[in-house]
């Protein structure tokens, strides 16, 4: 196999000249002597078991656009995920929204049934073009609870060297889009810098408008869209890239080329960022690298080559180039080079699972809360709360009477929190969180079922397997979950599942949670409840806090938990929101542009619930599908299983998802904050509280709350400038060879002839000093401690989990949790969780290890 060459380019910034390493280029390949295909898939493989992890783009998109389309394997798939997708919740209200509703309608089934339509039809060259239309179409859903990550686009995503951000010069002015090293320049020396005003040659707006509709995702207007594309520090809390540097989908060209105001220009070329966190073994083919990535199976040769130090079982590493652990004595400030500042109050154990930290700006009388993220397991989420309380107490001593609740980032995680912290605030509001699922014949089995046997183990049935406490919260037995029209428990799966008609589509009632049960909280939760709604444990009073004196910030990307946490905290407490950013154009943006969903579900969590079904009934089996054939090897498909809806006394209406929720305010970014979280919060702070005039022009008024919290009828939502943005049609480096004819068992032969075992890696216990218990390349053997759903037990264990990318998670349902810091016993641990840095583009990739939520028998967790 031919070798590779690296090129040294010079990039000009404005303003500034810096050199930045460049991407490797793959040599062009003449066809393997075995197959057609090129070989420089794998090419980009060898590359990458030398540590490598990024590419030119147009290297990544010729093997990708290598691969064979099989048609069978599509079609199974398409059945597959037709039958997953019937869970989805929004489906009437995505083909028909309401008036208000901010993307455009999409009629998913039908879509989906045209892919399918296509791929018998011949229509499909490659399978990139197959899974591109398909993944065009998940995110169409505008719902981050809606997730694919199967198949060869899982393998990587595609960015641009330089970060962007959107800043108005003076809060009011039009905002512009910079170059982040040009902010960063002008925020160190205070020198002049250019704006960017087109993209290859077209306007920036436009480009980064179309960019932004094909590539962001789960978000359900096109100023969360926008606010996705550009930098902010809360991106470097979380290990998170934008949808412009680092997590786009689709293939833009080889080429970026940027011109500026001052009519200097700067051309890059576009990256590839490879994702795959598993070691692929020897791939040389297009074909081969269709067998791993869409079948799942793995060379045989794979125990015949040196596992990488990146892969390496045991953590031991020799590669030099990963970095050292990051210092988080003072909270973010140290790892966001000062654009958050030193905090007051730091969450215990921050630098292994933590994400709370809290500032005092005494000068103006106000705290500020800084939530980046809900997503905690085990003891985190203990620290967590403790934080909470330890801020808000001291807010109190030091006589602040005004608090800023920062959420920018905040996608979500347990919802435990979001409810303890809202507590917390409020303490005499009992929050109120309904949800209804879509009705229809496979939900109903499933309920039924379920349903019953849960209540035949309360009449006094065996429980052999302990499944009184591990089902409590199951999604499936609704009887130890509320009717939100009665507030008591519902009595069977028939008077919860309806159905009720609404929108050309069947729903169920209302549900609750019941968190005064601490059984369903200990198995809701992982373990773990909060004191404050257990009986006996409710808090006193109405609290410190005035609602007029609580200001939530968001930058629109609120998602799940956090909606919820944002709808408890505005519709019931009567706080204020205010959103930072989103298109340069005036106007109202909406705080929750995220998923407002109450429950994300998945096909693992699906097919288990299949499974189970069958096993405690089985008759079920005659009404409930085979799920074992998926056709293409999943990572993650995730769906929205329960609508977040208004209490029972509200009209109920379209599910929040769809409703038009602006915040009270909006503000643009300035070149004075867009980098500096204290200027900010500053900022909103003066408009909550002394000059109104700060909000963007037009952007008050469309909420039921006024300034002083006095009801007010808001004005109408405003029209949609949603576009829809094709997939850029851009001609394939190759046309790849279909499937062999022969090959009936859907793997293209390898060069050795032969394929072997799926990918896959239970997490089970594991010996360290002889872990033949994990997969070669696939999981490693660490040290984890898990909770235990019975909330009795929590255990210290070895186990073998698989390798992630933080902020990028590919961990699946039973281990969601991709936990950078937890676990510092030895340099070689350190030195595999430490952010990897390619000297290519100056980006890391931060990886870690999927750590489970919720430990059982086999992890430590003692069965009673």
């Amino acid at each position: 196999m031919a070798r590779f060459q690296l090129f040294s380019l010079i990039f000009f910034l404005v303003g500034l000249c810096s050199s930045t390493p460049t991407p490797r280029r793959v040599a062009r390949q003449v066809a393997s002597e075995t197959t057609d295909n090129p070989t420089i898939c794998g090419d980009i493989i060898d590359l990458v078991n030398e540590g490598n992890l990024f590419f030119y783009a147009s290297d990544a998109f010729a093997c990708l656009t290598s691969v064979p389309f099989n048609q069978a394997v599509a079609v199974r798939f398409i059945d597959y995920y037709n039958t997953t997708i019937q869970f989805q919740s929004t489906l009437s209200y995505l083909k028909n929204p309401p008036v208000g509703y901010q993307q455009p309608a999409v009629d998913f089934e039908g879509e989906l049934q045209k892919i399918k339509a296509n791929a018998t039809a011949g229509v499909y060259k490659n399978q990139y073009a197959f899974e591109a239309d398909l993944l065009k179409l998940v995110y169409s859903t505008h719902d981050a609870h809606v997730s694919l990550s199967a198949g060869i686009m899982s393998s990587f995503s595609f960015a641009s060297i330089y970060d962007l951000v959107t800043a108005s010069k003076d809060g009011s002015s039009t905002p512009e889009i910079y170059i982040f090293d040009d902010v960063y320049e002008r925020q160190q020396t205070g020198i002049e810098i250019s704006p960017v005003t087109q993209l290859n040659g077209v306007d920036v707006v436009e480009f980064l408008t179309r960019f932004g509709a094909l590539n962001s995702v789960g978000l359900l207007e096109p100023h969360a869209d926008w606010n996705q594309l550009m930098y902010n520090p809360v991106q470097t809390v979380l290990n998170q890239y934008t949808s412009f540097s680092g997590g786009a989908t689709f293939y833009e060209g080889p080429l970026l080329n940027f011109t500026f105001a001052n009519g200097s220009t700067l051309s890059t070329p576009w990256v590839a960022i490879y994702t795959n966190t598993d070691f692929t073994g020897p791939l040389t083919t297009g074909g081969d690298y269709f067998n791993y990535f869409v079948l799942g199976l793995v060379p045989p040769s794979i125990d015949e080559v040196p596992l990488p130090p990146m892969w390496n079982s045991t953590g031991d590493s020799d590669d030099t180039s990963i970095v050292a652990t990051r210092s988080f004595e003072h909270g973010w400030d140290n790892i966001t080079g000062g654009e958050y500042p030193a905090a007051d109050v730091i969450q215990d154990d921050l630098e292994g699972s933590g994400w709370f930290t809290a500032y005092f700006l005494d000068d103006i009388s106000t705290a500020v809360l800084s939530i980046p993220s809900f997503d905690e397991a085990g003891f985190a989420v203990t620290n967590f709360s403790a934080a909470v309380e330890k801020a808000l107490q001291q807010a109190q001593e030091q006589n602040l009477t005004r608090l800023v609740i920062d959420l920018q980032g905040n996608q979500g995680g347990t919802p435990l929190l979001a409810f303890s912290t809202f507590r917390t605030i409020f303490p005499g509001i009992e929050p109120f969180a309904g949800s209804r699922r879509r009705s229809h014949e496979l939900a109903d089995a499933l309920g039924q079922v379920k349903t019953s046997y849960w209540a035949d183990i309360l009449a006094g049935a065996d429980d052999p397997d302990d499944m009184l406490e591990y089902m409590a919260a199951d999604e499936w037995v609704v009887i130890d979950r509320l009717n939100a029209a009665t507030g008591k428990n519902f009595s069977s799966w028939a008077e919860y599942y309806g159905p009720l008609s609404e929108n050309g589509d069947l729903f169920s009632l209302v549900e609750q949670y019941d968190l005064a049960n601490m059984n369903f909280d200990n198995a809701a939760f992982d373990g773990f409840y909060s004191p404050l709604y257990i009986p006996g444990g409710e808090p006193d009073g109405p609290g410190y806090w005035k609602a007029e004196d609580v200001v939530i910030l968001t930058d629109g990307l609120c998602s799940s938990t956090c909606s919820l946490f944002v709808e408890m905290m505005t519709h019931q407490a009567k706080a204020r929101t205010i959103v930072v950013g989103g298109r340069p154009q005036t106007g109202p943006m909406q705080s929750v542009g995220g998923s407002r969903g109450a429950r994300a579900y998945d096909t693992f969590l699906l097919d288990e619930d299949f499974t189970d079904a069958i096993t405690f009934d089985d008759a079920a089996a005659t009404s409930l599908p085979n799920r074992t054939d998926t056709g293409m090897y999943i990572t993650e498909a995730g769906f929205n299983l329960r609508d977040q809806v208004r209490s029972a006394t509200d009209p109920i209406g379209p599910p929040l998802q769809f409703d038009y929720l602006a915040a009270d305010c909006r503000l643009y970014f300035t070149l004075d904050n867009v980098l500096n979280m204290t200027a900010l919060w500053r900022d909103v702070a003066t408009a909550a509280w002394q000059d109104t005039s700060r909000c963007v022009k037009d952007s008050t008024g469309y909420t039921t709350t006024s300034a002083d919290g006095s009801a007010m009828i808001p004005k109408p939502p405003p029209q949609t400038t949603a576009v829809t943005a094709d997939i850029p049609a851009i001609g394939y480096l190759f046309d790849a060879d279909p499937t062999p004819d022969d090959s009936s068992d859907d793997a293209i032969p390898m060069v050795d002839g032969q394929v072997r075992a799926k990918r896959s890696a239970p997490v089970v216990p594991c010996d360290p000093e002889d872990p033949k218990e994990c997969v070669t390349g696939v999981s490693t053997c660490q040290p984890i401690q898990v909770s235990c759903a019975n909330g009795k037990t929590s255990a210290t264990t070895h186990a073998c989990v698989k390798v992630c990318n933080v902020g990028q998670s590919n961990c699946g349902s039973d281990a969601p949790v991709c936990n950078q810091k937890i676990f510092h016993e030895s340099k070689e641990t350190k030195s595999l969780l430490s952010p990897k840095k390619d000297g290519i583009t100056g980006k890391q990739v931060a990886r870690g290890f999927c750590v489970p939520r919720q430990g059982n028998t086999k992890l430590g967790c003692s069965a009673k």
